[in-house]
């Protein structure tokens, strides 16, 4: 599962997988594909090959999908508004009163 705060974004970048669950290489990494299934939530644009910027855009839950020949993987997106976790304190310049 992907967590994303409206207006960030991250890098998505994939590798395959063989059979014993080691990474891998792509063969032909330019035919991977991406898409989102909500692009009112999230939206997806290609950066190389096998990665692309996956961007929140409002509230809500998408599924990204990547297809590499006949391989497909999905994962779930939930983006949500950014939530104060911690307060700063900070000095303006002093003033002569």
């Amino acid at each position: 599962m992907i967590n994303l705060v409206t207006g960030s974004k991250t890098l998505l970048t994939v590798t395959g997988v063989d059979s014993i669950g080691r990474s891998i290489a792509l063969a032909n990494p330019e035919t991977v594909a991406f898409s989102v299934d909500n692009p009112e939530v999230a939206t997806i644009t290609a950066d190389g090959a096998a990665s692309s910027w996956l961007s929140g855009i409002a509230d809500g839950t998408a599924n990204v999908t990547v297809t590499y020949g006949e391989l497909i993987q999905s994962v779930p997106v939930t983006v949500s508004a950014p939530v104060a976790v911690g307060l700063v304190v900070a000095e303006s310049a002093p003033v002569a009163s």
